[in-house]
This record gives structure tokens, sequence and C-alpha cells, in this order.
């Protein structure tokens, strides 16, 4: 069984870290804050609470990107860096796919005008341009089986200006990862659509690697999961700067 989660945000630069913003923040919420966005951003669905996840869902294998459409320097800039810092924050190696490899996600860069046309096989069409109405970016994933990430598409609005391009490919490349919901409980946050981060916030970040510890085994039942993530958030709230 392939279960499908749906969001709606030609050189290759070097995947290198970069200093965090959030490494100087100044508000540092509380565990249960944390937990309470870890829940609602793994959990939940934005589009219908019918599709809301009950176990725990995440990429087991490395991910390699395939690139669609006609992205300029400064897209393959930002996604290449945005690929380096949830790289080293979920363990995964996450590139650009090399000739002959199998890719994926696929990243495609295109107008506003042919967002709702793309054909994703498995997906209606309606889906689609439901997903596309909003003219931001969306994305679209796979497991199989339930609990593991297989692939997934993510298609961005070249229309837009540079610095909301830039939000759009480190969001839906996030969400993309296991974390289908969007949420304003706790902003900053990549989460918000209320946002444009060009950078995790502190608390973002705090969240993916508690997905991607190896504590939390993918198809884990919720409230299992939810038992073991205030451990986890609380280490990683101590520990990181």
């Amino acid at each position: 069984m392939i279960r499908i989660f749906l969001a709606a945000a030609v050189a290759w630069l070097a995947l290198v870290p970069f200093d965090p913003a959030w490494a100087d923040a100044t508000r540092r919420p509380a565990v249960e804050e944390i937990v309470r966005l870890f829940e609602t951003v793994v959990f939940g669905s934005e589009l219908d609470p019918k599709l809301a996840s009950k176990a725990i869902a995440k990429w087991q294998a490395p991910v390699r990107l395939a690139i669609q459409g006609k992205p300029g320097d400064r897209h393959l800039e930002f996604l290449g860096r945005h690929a380096a810092t949830l790289s080293d924050l979920t363990g995964l190696s996450i590139e650009l796919a090399k000739p002959g490899e199998a890719a994926n996600i696929t990243v495609a860069f295109v107008p506003r005008a042919k967002m709702s046309k793309i054909q994703i096989g498995g997906v209606a069409q309606s889906m689609i341009e439901r997903l596309a109405a909003p003219g931001g970016c969306y994305f679209i994933s796979w497991q199989k089986p339930v609990g593991t990430i297989i692939g997934a598409a993510i298609v961005v609005n070249t229309d837009r200006d540079m610095a909301r391009i830039n939000h759009c490919l480190l969001e839906e490349l996030t969400q993309s990862l296991g974390f289908p919901n969007d949420t304003d409980v706790l902003r900053p946050s990549i989460f918000s659509d209320h946002d444009y981060l060009h950078e995790l916030s502190r608390p973002d970040v705090i969240v993916v690697r508690t997905l991607y510890d190896p504590r939390l085994n993918p198809a884990m039942p919720k409230a299992e999961a939810l038992k073991i993530v205030p451990a986890i958030v609380r280490e990683l709230n101590a520990r990181l700067p």
C-alpha cells in the first residue's frame, strides 16, 4: 500500500553548511510548546483532518533530488543550502541525483500558470489544482509501507520574488521529510504561513532533529511516540545554543 501526503510552498552548488540564525535567538519556548509544535506538524494535515497521520513517518533511504523546469542559479543556490542544512539535522544524505542515479524527490520550477497543470501519478488532477490555487508552492509525498517515505514532488512558483522562493524551497523541502502540516502554534516557524523564513527557527531545528532521532521508529503509533518525544526535545533544548 502506498500512502500519499499533500501540502501547499543547471549547475548544482556545493552543499555547504552555514551558521544558523537560531543560534542567536533570545526567545526560548518551553519544552511543552515545542512538543506541541512537533505533534501538530508531524501528525496533522493542513488539507483535511481525515488525512491526519496516526504514526511516525520519515525517510529511511538517501534522498536524491531531480530538477525539472527552468530554475535560475539563485534558485539552485537556495535549494543546495537548504538541502545541506536538512542533511545535517536529519543524518540523511540529501544530494542532487547523479547521472544514471534514480531520484526520489522531484523539484519542479514552473510559472504559476503551469502549477495546476502538472500531472503526478496517483494524484487526482482536482487535488493538484487545489494545491496550486494559492499560488505559492506545494509538495506531495508517498509512503510504502506506511511510516516510510519513499518519494516526493515539490512544485515551485517561479513568478514569485526571490525572497519568497527561498522561503518556499525551505518550507516544502522540510515538510517533504515528514512534516505535512502547517501551524501557528509557535512562531516564528517555517511551518507557519504567516512567517517568511530563510533559515529554520530554533524550535524548527529541534522538531526536525526529534523526528529523526533513532528512538522514533517509522510507523511508531502516535500515542507511543508522544511518550518519547518530550525527553528527546528536553535533551535537544538543553544542548543547543
